[in-house]
C-alpha cells in the first residue's frame, strides 16, 4: 500500500509507533511485541529498498519524529495517572496541568529529537552498496541500531532507559526473556527488533511475488525467535543453586510530598513502627524507598545509629534510601541519591550505592 497523501502518512507513522510501544507500556499484550513494528517497518523499508529512493534521507528524521512521537506518548501515557498531583505541596490544577502537559507531550519530544536520528541513519545504510547486494542486512541494521540507542539511554541526562527496551515487554515470559541470563536484556531487545524487520521485509518480498525471499526473511525471523525461546529454556531449565529461602518486605510509609519533606517529620520513626511489623511475620530483609530518610546516614547524623538500632532490634537487613554527601575535586559539594545497608548483628556496610542514572525530571 502506498499512502501519498502527507497527512496520511503522518498519521501512519504516529499510529505505528503508539501500536509499537503498547506491548511494552501493557504487558497482557506482550506477545503483540514481535509484529507491533512491523506496519512502520513497511512504510519505511518499501521506501529505503525502492529502486528510485527519491526522498532524500534528511526527510527521514521528520518521519522518524512521527514515528517516535506516537511511540513515546505512549509510553509516558502513566503520567496522566498522576493527576491531580495533590499530594505534592503548593500544586494548584493549573500547574498539575502544565506538569502532566510536560510529561506526556514535552518529554516524548525530548526523547524523540534523538531516536528519529535512527530513521535517519539507515535512510543512508540502505543506500550503500552492501545493503542493495543483500537486503537482509537492513533488518539486522535497523535492529542494532535500534538496541544501540537503547544502551546510549543510560549515557546522558536526558536519557529514560526504560523507553525504547523492548525487552520489557517480555519480562512475564519466563521463557521468552531468560535469554538475558547470557547476554542481557539488550539482547532480548535486539531480538524482537529483528524479529520484526525481517517479517515487514518478508512481507515486502511476498507483495513482490518473490517468494523465495520471503521465505528466507521469514526463516531469518523464525530462527530469530526460536534462538530466544531456545536459550531462555535452557537458562530457565538449568539446575539453580539453592542457598536457603529469604522472605523480604517493601516498607511504605503513607506520607504526601510535602509531608516528606518536611523537617518535622520523623519517617524514622514510621519505618521503625512498619519493620517491627514485618518482622512479626518473619522478614529478615527489609527494603525502604529512595530518599526515604531526606538527610544523609553518614557517620556522625544521628539517624544512623536510629536506623542500625532498627536492624538490630527486628534482626533483619535494613536497605534504606537516603542522601550521600562528598566533595569534589574542585571542591564542590557533590549529592547522591544513595541506598544503604544496615545488618542485623549492628554493622554497616562500607559500600552505598548511587544511583546510576537519574531520569530528566
Amino acid at each position: 500500500m502506498v499512502i501519498r497523501n502527507p497527512h496520511g502518512r503522518r498519521l501512519c507513522l504516529y499510529l505505528s509507533g503508539a501500536l509499537a510501544a503498547l506491548p511494552v507500556s501493557f504487558t497482557k499484550i506482550s506477545a503483540l511485541a514481535f509484529v507491533s513494528l512491523i506496519p512502520a517497518l513497511l512504510l519505511f523499508f518499501r521506501e529505503w529498498l525502492a529502486p528510485d529512493a527519491a526522498r532524500p534521507p534528511r526527510r527521514y528524521y521528520g518521519a522518524g519524529m512521527w514515528f517516535s512521537m506516537g511511540f513515546f506518548m505512549v509510553t509516558f501515557h502513566w503520567f496522566l495517572r498522576l493527576w491531580p498531583l495533590d499530594y505534592v505541596s503548593g500544586m494548584t490544577p493549573f500547574l498539575a496541568l502544565l506538569v502532566i502537559f510536560a510529561a506526556c507531550v514535552l518529554l516524548p519530544l525530548l526523547q524523540s529529537l534523538g531516536f528519529s536520528f535512527l530513521f535517519w541513519t539507515l535512510a543512508h545504510l540502505s543506500r550503500t552498496r552492501a545493503v542493495r547486494r543483500l537486503p537482509l542486512l537492513l533488518p539486522l541494521l535497523f535492529a542494532g541500531g535500534w538496541t544501540v540507542y537503547t544502551w546510549t539511554q543510560n549515557l546522558t541526562w536526558m536519557g529514560v532507559p526504560w523507553g525504547t527496551q523492548l525487552a520489557l515487554s517480555q519480562h512475564k515470559n519466563l521463557l521468552l526473556c531468560s535469554s538475558a541470563s547470557f547476554f542481557g536484556s539488550y539482547f532480548v531487545t535486539f531480538i524482537i527488533a529483528a524479529v520484526n524487520a525481517c517479517l515487514a521485509l518478508g512481507i515486502l518480498w511476498l507483495a513482490k511475488k518473490e517468494k523465495r525471499r520471503a521465505s528466507v526473511a521469514a526463516g531469518v525471523a523464525t530462527s530469530l525467535f526460536l534462538l530466544n525461546f531456545g536459550l531462555s529454556t535452557l537458562s530457565y531449565c538449568l539446575p539453580q543453586e539453592k542457598s536457603g529461602e529469604i522472605r523480604a518486605a517493601v516498607l511504605q510509609a503513607n506520607l504526601s510530598s510535602s509531608e516528606k519533606w518536611d523537617d518535622t517529620t520523623d519517617a524514622v520513626s514510621l519505618y521503625a513502627d512498619l519493620a517491627k511489623e514485618a518482622a512479626k511475620k518473619g522478614a529478615t530483609l527489609m527494603i525502604w524507598p529512595e530518599t526515604a530518610v531526606t538527610s544523609t546516614l553518614q557517620e556522625g547524623n544521628v539517624n544512623r545509629e536510629r536506623v542500625r538500632m532498627i536492624a538490630e532490634g527486628t534482626g533483619a537487613t535494613q536497605v534504606v534510601g537516603a542522601f550521600y554527601y562528598e566533595t569534589g575535586e574542585d571542591g564542590a559539594r557533590l549529592r547522591y541519591n544513595s541506598l544503604y545497608v544496615f545488618r542485623p548483628d549492628g554493622s554497616i556496610s562500607e559500600q552505598v550505592y548511587h544511583k546510576r542514572h537519574l531520569v530528566p525530571f
